[in-house]
């Protein structure tokens, strides 16, 4: 199973999208769930690969893309930082 398979298959990566998807929901933001983590992922590996970047670096920007948003489950505005504490370990632990 390729890396950014094992990224959207994890149920803890999911649950994060499902919370910050319910927060932002609450707050009258457009949907960011799986649908947005997935255009955004698939948006940034597309990208990347017009620009020539080898597959493992269009792999990673998949991935940045589809779990961009996480953070939201906790803070809005540091959203990105939050989700970059929050994911670390998870994407350790796949490797």
């Amino acid at each position: 199973m390729e890396y950014k398979d094992k990224v959207v298959a994890s149920a803890e990566l999911r649950e994060l999208i499902d919370n910050s998807e319910r927060c932002l929901a609450a707050m009258s933001y457009t949907e960011h769930g799986y649908r947005h983590a997935n255009y955004v992922a698939a948006t940034a590996h597309r990208i990347l690969k017009s620009l020539g970047y080898d597959e493992k670096t269009c792999d990673l920007g998949f991935i940045a893309g589809y779990l961009h948003d996480v953070g939201n489950c906790v803070n809005r505005y540091t959203h990105g930082i939050t989700g970059a504490i929050l994911v670390y370990p998870i994407l350790k632990e796949l490797g």
